[in-house]
């Protein structure tokens, strides 16, 4: 994918959905990261070299987890957000695969 189609992604992600759930794969990195975080918890990504990005996934949920107390259970409310990405990548004409045991939307800078 070109860096045009990567960064309006980012940059429409930004403006939605700025606390949706990401991880993404550089070529290079060994192994791919277990857990999602969101663009504002990553300030490395602001510099990163689009053409270096192997794949990228958002995460249709948002979990917010509301403490109650030490003896009643956390309530946990969760935000699908699936139509909005699905928006946002229908808009760009961004290719993506998605898959419903993660619930997530998977985009391939590079298909390995």
């Amino acid at each position: 994918m070109n860096n045009t189609k990567w960064k309006e992604l980012i940059t429409a992600i930004k403006e939605k959905t700025p606390d949706i759930p990401i991880k993404y794969k550089i070529l290079f990195e060994e192994e791919a990261p277990t857990y999602y975080w969101t663009m504002a918890g990553d300030e490395h990504f602001e510099y990163l070299n689009m053409k270096s990005i192997e794949w990228f996934r958002i995460s249709c949920e948002i979990k917010e987890i509301k403490h109650r107390g030490r003896l009643i259970e956390d309530k946990v409310i969760i935000y699908d957000k699936r139509a909005e990405i699905y928006e946002i990548l229908e808009k760009f004409n961004i290719p993506y695969k998605y898959d419903e045991i993660e619930n997530a939307f998977f985009i391939y800078g590079y298909k390995s």
